[in-house]
C-alpha cells in the first residue's frame, strides 16, 4: 500500500494498450466491489445507502467490445448500455481532449435523492464523500496495476449526463481516465504533473 501511495500521480499520457478484462474487474472491485455477505462495499457510504455507479467507457479491446457500459455491483457485471465509443464526446464537455486518449474512461455518477431520503439536505455532502473513497480506491488499485489515471472534476452536467443518457436523478461526479503508461523512448524525460 505505502508503495502505491507514493507513486499515484494525475499522468495526462496513455499508451493505446488496454487493460485487461481482469484488471478492468479488479479496478470496479476497488472502487465499489461487495466485501461482505451484508452487502457492505470497499468505499464507505453513509449509511450503507451506496448512491453510486460507475459506468465505463472504452474504444474497444480484445477483452472488452467498444462501448458504454454500466457496473452491476450485485453480481459484478458490466451492462451493454451503448455500442458506441463515446469517450471523445465526453471529453469534449471539458475541453481537455488528453482524456479520451486513456484507453478506458471511468464515469462515476450518482443519486443524491439515495442519500437525501435519510439525511436530507447533508445528502449531497455525504454523496461526494462516498465519491472521493472509491475514487481514491480506484487510483490506488491504478496505480498497483501500473495504470497511469487523469481525473476531471469540472465538466458541463447536463451535456456529459445527456451523452451517457444518465437517469432520472443521476448526476455527474467525477471523471477518471485510465490506460498504460506510454512507451518511454529513450532520453525522453518522463512527464509529471506535480499539482496532484
Amino acid at each position: 500500500m505505502k508503495k502505491a501511495l507514493l507513486k499515484r500521480r494525475t499522468r495526462y499520457e496513455f499508451s493505446p494498450e488496454t487493460p485487461s478484462l481482469e484488471e478492468i474487474s479488479q479496478l470496479l472491485w476497488a472502487a465499489q466491489g461487495i466485501t461482505s455477505p451484508s452487502g457492505l462495499r470497499t468505499a464507505p457510504s453513509a449509511g450503507a445507502l451506496y448512491g453510486l455507479h460507475l459506468y465505463v467507457l472504452t474504444g474497444g479491446a480484445p477483452s472488452l467490445s467498444c462501448g458504454v457500459y454500466l457496473f452491476d455491483t450485485q453480481v459484478h457485471d458490466l451492462i451493454k448500455v451503448f455500442g458506441e465509443d463515446r469517450r471523445e464526446a465526453v471529453a469534449s464537455s471539458f475541453f481537455q481532449t488528453w482524456a479520451a486518449n486513456g484507453a478506458l474512461m471511468i464515469v462515476v455518477c450518482g443519486f443524491e435523492g439515495q442519500i437525501s431520503q435519510k439525511y436530507g439536505n447533508r445528502g449531497k455532502r455525504y454523496l461526494l464523500l462516498e465519491t472521493g473513497h472509491a475514487v481514491q480506491n480506484l487510483l490506488l488499485q491504478a496505480t498497483g496495476l501500473g495504470l497511469n489515471t487523469g481525473l476531471i472534476g469540472a465538466f458541463r452536467e447536463e451535456e456529459l449526463a445527456s451523452c451517457l443518457s444518465l437517469r432520472e436523478g443521476e448526476e455527474p461526479l467525477y471523471v477518471v481516465s485510465i490506460g498504460y503508461p506510454p512507451k518511454v523512448v529513450p532520453g525522453q524525460e518522463e512527464h509529471e504533473n506535480q499539482s496532484h
